[in-house]
């Protein structure tokens, strides 16, 4: 059986894959059984029968993203995935626009699934993710409450700011002694 070595790249947010499971298929879509990891440079090679159709996949961040359908040959280009999407930048902050640093971010798949990355702000109250397109909801935790914005469509670069709504409280300490209410300072 003649054998072409078929070379896949895996790209996302405009950017190689390195570590991403890619997986061989049919031309008709039935797994054949063989998956191999993507180098630093988001490539991996296949050895497969010349003149036989196949296509590719990975799974990014809980989404499918496929190849088209080619035909393995010694002259054949390397196979592109694409899965598209850009750098999901988010800026936390007070309703009022003061940025929010030191806080953790949380990014999780457009049903609530958490996706296993997160970020701390930064001074500017930014944190960054490079996804691939789809749709994408972020969390940010302040004082032991979770604050959410969803429904982030992500098909290229994309900016969002969460703003939590605060309040200012004004406390005032009180001592009384014999019926005689002070005001300490101080505390």
């Amino acid at each position: 059986i003649a054998e072409s070595s078929v070379t896949v790249r895996a790209i996302s947010a405009g950017s190689s894959i390195g570590g991403a499971k890619i997986y061989l298929f049919s031309a008709s879509d039935t797994y054949l059984g063989r998956v191999a990891t993507t180098d630093d440079q988001g490539e991996v090679a296949f050895d497969l029968p010349t003149g036989v159709a196949f296509r590719f996949r990975t799974d990014i961040l809980g989404g499918q993203y496929w190849s088209e359908g080619v035909t393995a040959a010694d002259d054949l280009a390397t196979v592109i995935i694409d899965t598209g999407g850009g750098r999901l930048q988010v800026t936390v902050q007070a309703d009022n626009g003061t940025p929010f640093a030191g806080l953790s971010v949380y990014l999780f798949d457009e049903s609530g699934r958490y996706l296993g990355l997160s970020q701390i702000t930064d001074t500017d109250g930014g944190a960054a993710f490079e996804v691939p397109d789809g749709t994408y909801r972020i969390r940010a935790d302040y004082l032991g409450y979770s604050f959410w914005e969803t429904g982030i469509i992500v098909t290229g670069d994309t900016n969002r700011a969460l703003a939590i709504a605060i309040q200012p409280v004004a406390i005032t300490v009180v001592g009384s002694y014999q019926g005689v209410d002070t005001v300490l300072e101080g505390i």
